[in-house]
């Protein structure tokens, strides 16, 4: 079989496919056989009907003609993670290296540079959450300045000296796109992560991800009302990077070890911790309404965190918080008293607790709806009352009520609108909302002023 010579359009640049660099996706069989290499601008498609024909494939298709051979990403974790889990790890600088062409090959286009910081800053949030002490993306970037563009090709031993880290995590950006036009919206973002020992230069973890969203109406998504939110949502670059990030930060670290931290590591944490100007907020394990629900209300209690970090908050980590509880109170409902003594031993200014009011899914055959709510409430430890508190709950319907374009949506958008996926986005849409809603509230702006003016 002859390779048939394709054509990318994009307006500027044609490819020219090499076959020795090509693996096979399994996922295609309508009419041959297709390849793909490293970068997804490229691809390879044999055919032995017609060896000779030329073929115009547009840039903008591609996520969807290529989204039946996706696959799982690459994963790998040394034994020696599980054994001897770093302590103090750093999140370097992520980059984008995906190939460019033409005038793009002069200078980074800009979205994709806002794309790149979105992801970073949304991983190191969520990173946070986690049992590792990490360092804040301000002194890292303060730190490699002193090294120049040099630190791409620094070893892991001279960046853990000079960043005082067991670990580093690094994230190459293999493929960015934002895409905007009346038939066709699209966001994709394909990155591999990787934490590497400072000490050895072992790679400890490694984990390759990918996420695309592709609207409008080549996309026939089949609901009038999703285009319409397509072509809205597409103006805001930042909110649909945003949209991704969120997926590939979560299906990233959930493969990532979280360290156990024990009630004597968090309070010796607490009383190494330097003064904060911030006050210090320690976030109590969620509760839900059914048990049932504690693994999403876990999950919302990391969003919440992770939008909480390095803002207005101090917020202490997770586990050390977690380690302290069990220790005081185990599972059941903890005291006054309890809550009181677990201020005092994390040195904690302000306490928050949550519950997972609501989660589900419904299937009416022609309609199907998710829903997630999340109640919070921030205490004064002091006093035990509440200075703010409120609950907050989403719905994502699909079906009849947004209006299908025709028989088959009206089957198959039901179907779709109860995927888990779409459950976990309203999970995360409640959590944040509620989070930035808690810092904007006129009570807790009130307390900070005050605090302030006391120090």
């Amino acid at each position: 079989m002859e390779p048939i010579r394709v054509t990318c359009v994009d307006g500027e640049s044609e490819y020219v496919i090499v076959a020795e660099r090509a693996r096979r996706c399994q996922g295609w069989t309508r009419s041959g056989t297709l390849f793909m290499i490293d970068s997804p601008r490229h691809f390879l498609l044999y055919c032995s009907e017609m060896p000779h024909v030329r073929v115009r494939v547009c840039l903008l298709l591609l996520p969807a003609l290529l989204a039946g051979c996706a696959g799982g990403g690459a994963h790998h974790r040394s034994p020696s993670l599980t054994r001897h889990a770093p302590q103090r790890v750093a999140l370097l600088p992520f980059v984008i290296t995906m190939t460019y062409h033409g005038e793009r090959a002069k200078a980074l286009p800009d979205d994709h540079l806002l794309g790149r910081d979105i992801l970073r800053q949304t991983f190191y949030h969520n990173l946070a959450m986690l049992g590792y002490d990490d360092v804040s993306l301000a002194a890292v970037d303060d730190a490699l300045a002193s090294f120049g563009p040099a630190w791409l090709s620094a070893t892991p031993q001279a960046l853990g000296q000079r960043l005082r880290v067991d670990a580093v995590i690094e994230g190459d950006i293999t493929r960015i796109q934002s895409s905007s036009t009346l038939v066709y919206t699209g966001t994709a973002i394909e990155a591999t992560f990787r934490m590497v020992d400072t000490r050895t230069g072992e790679t400890l973890w490694r984990t390759r991800v990918k996420e695309a969203e592709q609207g409008g109406l080549l996309m026939q998504k089949g609901q009038a009302a999703d285009f319409l939110k397509d072509q809205k949502r597409s103006h805001d670059v930042a909110a649909m990077f945003q949209r991704a990030s969120d997926v590939i930060v979560r299906r990233a670290l959930r493969k990532l070890p979280d360290p156990a931290r024990t009630a004597a590591q968090a309070r010796e944490a607490a009383r190494a911790a330097p003064t904060a100007t911030r006050p210090r907020l320690a976030m109590l394990p969620f509760t839900a309404q059914h048990t049932t629900w504690l693994e999403a209300a876990h999950q919302m209690r990391q969003i919440v965190g992770a939008t909480l970090h390095e803002g207005t908050f101090d917020v202490i980590e997770l586990r050390d918080v977690e380690a302290v509880a069990q220790e005081l109170w185990g599972e059941g409902a903890p005291t006054a008293d309890q809550l009181q003594r677990l201020a005092r031993e994390l040195d904690a200014d302000l306490l928050l607790a949550g519950q997972a009011t609501k989660l589900g899914r419904a299937y009416l055959v022609v309609h199907s709806q998710v829903d997630a709510g999340l109640g919070l409430s921030l205490i004064d430890p002091k006093t035990g009352t509440a200075i703010w508190e409120d609950a907050e709950q989403r719905t994502r319907r699909a079906g009849l009520l947004k209006l299908p374009t025709g028989y088959v949506a009206v089957a198959l958008s039901p179907l779709k609108g109860i995927q888990g996926r779409h459950l976990k986005r309203v999970q995360t849409h409640v959590a944040r909302e509620l989070a930035q809603a808690m810092i904007q509230a006129p009570e807790v702006q009130q307390y900070l002023q005050t605090r302030r003016a006391q120090r």
